[in-house]
Parts: C-alpha cells; structure tokens; sequence
C-alpha cells in the first residue's frame, strides 16, 4: 500500500512539474499595434510581440517571421491589439493587375451617412449632368461596381472624395462619374 501511495505522489509531483514547467514555455507571436486598413502597408512600426502557449501560437505569425511581414499588405480592415494571422497578410498590391483606383468627389445625400470603410462592396451610379441636387439629377443607365479603398474627410461642403477599386475595363464609367456627379450604394457582402 505504501508503494502504490508513493507511486502516486511521485506521478502527481511530475504531473505538477510538467505543468508549471509548460506554464513557462511560450512562443513570442505578432499582435498590430495600430488598426490598419484593408490593402494598408505592414510596417515593423505597425507590429508587436506577445508570447503565447505552443497550442495557441500555431494559429499566428511568428516573431521570428517579421523580416518576411514587412511590406505585405493588410488582406483585411485589422484592428490594434489583434493577433496576426496568415490569414491576415497578403502580396497583392492596390491597385492589381488589370485594377484601377478612382477618386471620385461625392455629394452630401449621395453616400451613406455613416461613412465608408475600405474593402466595402459598393455599387456606383453616374448621374447624367453635373448638378447641385440630386432631384435635378437623373441617374443614367449605366452603372459599375467597386470596392472602397479609401474614404477622405469631409470638406467645408460636406463633400467626400472616395478612393475606388474597380476593373481596367470600368474605368470610362468611373471617370464620366467622376466628371458627371454619382450615387454610391452599399452592397452586401455576397458582392
């Protein structure tokens, strides 16, 4: 009985040592510093390390992996404090190939109130003839669809410029918006 009770405690003093001893392995990983935007250049500035158990940190980008980070871009809107992921970082500049970014200056009553975030699915209808209203403004029949890159602030007139992301061949239509006025609709995701 003394030996199975000995037995015991010496598993139980191993098991607590692996456990404490395990408390203490951690792996340093990449956690944003700052919230970047969808298509936003990573910086080293933009990042910082945390250490995590080996069972969390295999889901996330390793300290060691910083020299391969920087200069890939945000694969989608990231937020400070967030652990970065593979998922999280892509190559693919904006604009791409075959890609064009379009600015285009926006009406108050011509884009959601709430503003635009980048990487937002948007549907853009030229209005035919520059116009101060939009009851004066007839939307014409054609219209193109884009994704947000950029929103800027607005100006004393309320007007915002919107950076747009949009296919080579749609770039005619972006740029008689541009020069005509435009409605920008917010699609869903689906889009």
């Amino acid at each position: 009985m003394l030996g199975l009770s000995a037995g015991l405690i010496a598993g139980s003093v191993a098991g607590v040592v692996a456990l404490v001893a395990g408390a203490h392995d951690r792996e340093p990983v990449l956690v944003l510093t700052r919230d970047l935007a969808w298509a936003e250049p990573i910086s080293q500035a933009d990042l910082a390390t945390v250490d995590l158990p080996p069972e969390a940190a295999r889901f996330t980008v390793s300290q060691a992996r910083l020299g391969e980070i920087t200069g890939k871009v945000a694969a989608t809107n990231l937020r400070a404090g967030e652990l970065l992921t593979p998922r999280d970082l892509t190559t693919q500049a904006v604009p791409g190939p075959r890609q064009v970014v379009v600015g285009l200056r926006l009406e108050p009553g011509r884009f959601p109130s709430a503003g635009l975030i980048p990487n937002t699915p948007v549907e853009v209808t030229a209005l035919s003839g520059a116009s101060s209203s939009i009851a004066e403004a007839s939307p014409t029949t054609s219209a193109f669809r884009a994704r947000v890159v950029r929103m800027a602030p607005p100006d004393a007139e309320g007007a915002v410029v919107v950076d747009l992301l949009l296919p080579d061949y749609a770039a005619h239509q972006a740029t008689s918006a541009a020069a005509t006025g435009a409605v920008l609709t917010v699609l869903g995701p689906d889009h």
